[in-house]
């Protein structure tokens, strides 16, 4: 009877992993396919998990020695890195060890101000990079060394508090529905330009329009540029690549598995990152505890 038992169990194995590997085949020829529309864009945002998932399954076949088995995973584990790690970091976040340092917090959606403020003023965050907020309350007479830009009657859509005093700044009309918000300022010795955006929400038929408008706002710029937000696509999507392609900037952070609404969440898409040149690499990207609000404020800190 132990026989019999040990032989189902094999048998319910091997058939699993062969399931599994076909399914994950199928969903490789698909990310290798033109992922800008239909369902070949809605596997694609899931790719990560697949290459997660893909490890465990060889993990598994090698464990229970089935050799062609495990032999057919890595040669899928090959190509689904590849897809990922052209343009995204998957692990672990592109490092410099830059003198220079700027320390951003960003965060969407802000109900209590004075709370966030007080996580800045705690961190020491150059540049706090909002959209959404849903108060205009950040009691700002208490801290004197920041100061609001790109304020308007669409405040709450996105703009910037900062200690910097900018060269120029403004507001970013991308689409009807999206835009962002941008400064020119010299951190120490170097000079950048920082834009802050959200594209939650984004839909396949506004990201061709949203991306081409942003991407002709970064090339006309002079001095290197920062993008900091929730692109609203993964960054191995064909809409993201081409942007990535055409602005010359690269992905600094690990890959980020939330939104900011919870603090990690195996099934979100990743979609927030930050952008950058060569130069700059992200000494650290954390999570800080909402106090109150709806998301959690991303702190991270740039170096170059």
């Amino acid at each position: 009877m132990g026989y019999l038992s040990q032989k189902k169990h094999h048998e319910r194995i091997n058939m699993l992993l062969n399931v599994s590997l076909g399914v994950i085949s199928i969903t490789s020829i698909l990310a290798l396919m033109d992922n800008s529309t239909g369902f070949s864009a809605f596997i694609n945002q899931w790719q990560f998990q697949i290459y997660i998932y893909l490890l465990l399954v060889f993990a598994c076949a090698l464990f229970n020695k089935f050799f062609w088995q495990t032999f057919f995973a890595f040669l899928l584990i090959i190509v689904n890195y590849t897809l990922i790690a052209s343009s995204a970091n998957l692990f672990n976040s592109s490092h410099t060890d830059g003198q220079g340092q700027l320390t951003i917090l960003y965060q969407n959606r802000t109900q209590e101000g004075l709370k966030l403020m007080q996580q800045a003023d705690k961190a020491q965050a150059d540049i706090i990079a909002l959209n959404r907020a849903q108060t205009q309350n950040f009691g700002l007479d208490s801290y004197p060394q920041y100061h609001l830009y790109n304020e308007d009657k669409e405040q709450g859509q996105s703009f910037i508090i900062s200690k910097f005093t900018p060269l120029r700044s403004g507001k970013l009309i991308l689409s009807e529905r999206f835009s962002g918000s941008y400064m020119s300022i010299l951190a120490g010795s170097q000079p950048l330009v920082f834009v802050n955006i959200d594209f939650s929400g984004i839909t396949r038929q506004e990201e061709k329009n949203v991306y081409k408008n942003l991407s002709k706002f970064i090339v006309m710029q002079d001095n290197p540029v920062v993008v900091v937000g929730n692109f609203g696509v993964p960054a191995w999507s064909n809409t993201f690549q081409k942007f990535l392609n055409k602005t010359g900037l690269e992905v600094k952070n690990r890959i980020i598995m939330s939104n900011g609404a919870i603090w990690f969440n195996p099934f979100a898409v990743p979609s927030l990152n930050i952008l950058a040149y060569k130069k700059f690499g992200v000494k650290d990207v954390s999570f800080l505890p909402k106090e109150k609000n709806s998301y959690h404020p991303l702190l991270i800190e740039l170096s170059f």
